[in-house]
């Protein structure tokens, strides 16, 4: 289950919950909420296991580029040691070799840019999205909790209250 899900259902479980009257609190299902943090903390690796995935493809892009500009590089040589071979004008053949060897570098410094820009922006976004995921879950739990820890007091400062009214009613 995605991590948004279950902040969603941690949100409907707060909103769902009973209001305490005259106050700003609500009383929720400890169960309920522990289920759900402990389903948040399993969706968690998993958010961080998807964006390993794509710094995995980002990897697999790089090789991929690199592949083929070696590829480029030894179809340019091969062409140019056909031609030395093939020519009565070695000094052309070889000039051309260079223009070819060169070009075919610039290419795959190119495609190497590119896969290493797309492989940055994509780690970039992996990073952004996964501390978006965090922050967003550090403030909605921080909150839930601070609404259980309130109701929390609130009954026990009504149970003290109902306890200290009984003891002075027996003596």
């Amino acid at each position: 289950m995605e991590i948004m899900e279950l902040i969603d259902r941690a949100e409907a479980l707060v909103g769902a919950s009973t209001k305490v009257p005259l106050a700003q609190k609500r009383m929720i299902n400890t169960e309920d909420m522990l289920d759900l943090i402990d389903q948040m903390r399993v969706a968690v690796p998993q958010d961080i296991k998807e964006a390993s995935q794509v710094l995995q493809k980002r990897d697999s892009v790089i090789n991929q580029a690199l592949s083929q500009a070696k590829g480029i590089l030894a179809a340019a040589e091969e062409e140019a040691r056909i031609k030395v071979r093939e020519s009565s004008i070695t000094r052309d053949a070889e000039g051309h070799a260079g223009q070819i060897i060169a070009e075919a570098e610039r290419k795959a410094g190119n495609i190497i840019a590119m896969a290493e820009k797309q492989a940055q922006a994509r780690r970039q976004d992996a990073d952004k999205y996964a501390l978006q995921v965090l922050r967003d879950m550090d403030a909605r739990l921080g909150s839930a909790l601070e609404e259980v820890q309130g109701g929390i007091e609130l009954l026990e400062k009504g149970q003290r209250s109902r306890e200290g009214a009984r003891e002075e009613a027996r003596a």
